[in-house]
Formats: C-alpha cells, structure tokens, sequence
C-alpha cells in the first residue's frame, strides 16, 4: 500500500498518474470526496471492494462517472459534482458485471479536485463506496478512520479537508417523482 499526500509533498497530477495507474491495474484506491472517503476500483473490479467491505453483495455500489450522466447533467446541474447519490433506472449498456441483481443504479460526482481529476484522466467511470467496514457506523472522514483497511488497498490519498456525513441519496428512478432515500450532509 502507498500513500499520496500534500504532507509529503506530493502534488494532485503526480497523485492522480499514480491513482490512474493502479486502477488501470485492477487496484482499489482509497480516495477523499467532497463528504468521507471512499473507496474506488474500475467496474470489472468491483468485487475487491465488495471483499475488503465485507459488504453484501446484493448491496449496490455507486456508480461514480462524468460521462455517463452528460445529457442529465444538464437537468441538474445543481446538484452535481456535489454531495448528492442520484438513482436511476440502469441502463442497459451498463456491464452486467456491476451491481447485477438491481434494476436501479447509484450515479455520483463528488465536487472534490483529486476525483473529478482522476475522472478526467481515467476516463472510464469508478465502482465507488464508503472507505469503511459494511454496516459501520462511523463517516471516514480522515484517513486515520479506515486504518483497519490500509493493508488491503493499494493507495491511500489524503488530498483536502473532508468534515460531512456521507451523501444525500434521492431516487430519481420514477419518472415524475423522487424519494430521498437518505439524508446526508
């Protein structure tokens, strides 16, 4: 496991290349947003996180991508990048190897520099959830909270000052209507 941080001098390119690169390996990478940490790995390798989560896997990921959602974007502007999980009706062009068991999928765009940059350079949207054990209480929102989970991934970024709860979750997937699902920052 390597960390990236400004503490050591590191800038947010140099990061975002070394991110990019482990991903783009099959790596999961423990990334700060703009509410905790977060965990992230590409669609394929999704089940990595699942495994170091000790997470259900009937229980859905995020789906953390700018292209995806360009069109919508549009729509709500407002709300994205920010600290807002948006579900929708899954698209059938979404690999069936993510989330396979839901017809619904969780979009999110955290308005923090290193995800939006990783983003941009990866270029492929990223499994994303929160940097802790499945079904624990506690909001990482320094690194020192995910301590237990430094051994199993393979990057650590410390890149800003997170201080929310996770994000507001609001079920889009209706037409016509939403649901908040549950109440964030």
């Amino acid at each position: 496991m390597v960390f990236g941080t400004r503490r050591n001098g590191e800038t947010l390119e140099s990061a975002t290349y070394k991110a990019v690169q482990i991903l783009e390996c099959g790596g999961v990478v423990a990334v700060p947003t703009d509410t905790v940490y977060g965990l992230v790995t590409t669609i394929p390798n999704a089940k990595k996180i699942y495994a170091l989560k000790r997470r259900n896997p009937l229980k859905p990921f995020v789906l953390c991508s700018e292209k995806t959602i360009e069109s919508i974007l549009r729509i709500l502007k407002n709300l994205l990048p920010g600290p807002f999980t948006l579900i929708f009706k899954r698209s059938t062009l979404l690999p069936k190897c993510f989330n396979p068991d839901h017809d619904t999928v969780g979009i999110r765009i955290p308005a923090h520099s290193f995800v939006l940059s990783l983003l941009n350079r990866l270029g492929s949207p990223l499994a994303q959830s929160s940097a802790n054990i499945s079904g624990a209480t506690n909001s990482p929102i320094c690194i020192e909270d995910f301590g237990d989970l430094w051994s199993q991934v393979d990057l650590v970024n410390e890149f800003g000052e997170i201080s929310r709860e996770g994000s507001t979750v609001i079920d889009l997937s209706v037409r016509g209507t939403y649901s908040i699902v549950r109440d964030g920052w």
